[in-house]
C-alpha cells in the first residue's frame, strides 16, 4: 500500500507539472566542510538526487560541502538547482568563494538575514543535515517561522541523530515539534515532501 501511495504523489507531482503549476522547491541546509567521498557527502548527494527525479527544485546556499552535493545530486537526476550567496560569507572566512558549479540559478543577498529569509520563503519544505553555527541559525528561524504561523506551514525534515537532542529539548518543553520529521535516508526525506511539501515556484522571488 505505502508504494503505491508513493507512486501516487508522484503521478500527481508529475500532472502538475504537466499542467504547468509551479514546480516545488525544497531548501537543503548543512555543513559546508563536508568532503567529497565522506559519508555527509554522499548523504546530501543522495538527497539531492531522489528529490529532484520526484519532481522538485533543489535550493541551498550555493556553496560547498552539503550545498554542493546536493547540487550535484539533483543536477545528475536531470533536475533544477538554485543557490543563494551572500557577501558576508566571504567577508568573514577570508578567501573567495565561488558558488559550486552545479547551480543553474544564483541569488545574492545582502546580508545572512536576508539569505536566510529568501530560503524560508521561496521553499515548501526543508531538510537539515549536520552543520555548525550557521546551519543552527537558519534551522532556529525556520522552525520559528513555521512553529508560530509566521508563514504557511511547511515540513522540516531533521535527518539522522545529530540535531535530535535540541529537537527533542524543545519539542518537549514547548510542544514545537509538529512540523519536524525525524528522517535517516535520502528515501524517507523524498517520501515527507512527496506527502507534505507546500508547492511553489522555481522562480526564487526577488
Amino acid at each position: 500500500m505505502r508504494a503505491r501511495v508513493l507512486l501516487g504523489d508522484v503521478f500527481r507531482w508529475e500532472r502538475c507539472y504537466d499542467a504547468g503549476m509551479p514546480r516545488p522547491v525544497i531548501g537543503i541546509f548543512g555543513s559546508y566542510a563536508a568532503r567529497p567521498h565522506s559519508a555527509l557527502y554522499r548523504l546530501a548527494h543522495d538527497i539531492g538526487h531522489r528529490l529532484a527525479a520526484g519532481g522538485f527544485t533543489v535550493l541551498n546556499g550555493g556553496y560547498d560541502g552539503t550545498m554542493r552535493a546536493a547540487a550535484a545530486g539533483a543536477k545528475e537526476a536531470g533536475g533544477r538547482t538554485i543557490g543563494v550567496t551572500c557577501p558576508t560569507v566571504l567577508r568573514k572566512r577570508g578567501a573567495r568563494l565561488k558558488p559550486n558549479e552545479f547551480l543553474d540559478e544564483v541569488r545574492e543577498e545582502p546580508t545572512l538575514f536576508a539569505r536566510i529569509e529568501r530560503m524560508l520563503r521561496a521553499c515548501g519544505g526543508y531538510v537539515f543535515l549536520p552543520g555548525g553555527t550557521g546551519t543552527l541559525s537558519e534551522l532556529g528561524m525556520i522552525w520559528e517561522y513555521v512553529h508560530k504561523g509566521f508563514i504557511a506551514r511547511r515540513p522540516i525534515a531533521v535527518v539522522g541523530e545529530y540535531w535530535l537532542p535540541l529537537v527533542d529539548l524543545l519539542g518537549k518543553a514547548r510542544g514545537a515539534d509538529d512540523c519536524i520529521f525525524r528522517v535517516e535516508t535520502a528515501e524517507q526525506v523524498r517520501d515527507v515532501m512527496l506527502r507534505h511539501a507546500l508547492p511553489t515556484t522555481d522562480d526564487v522571488p526577488g
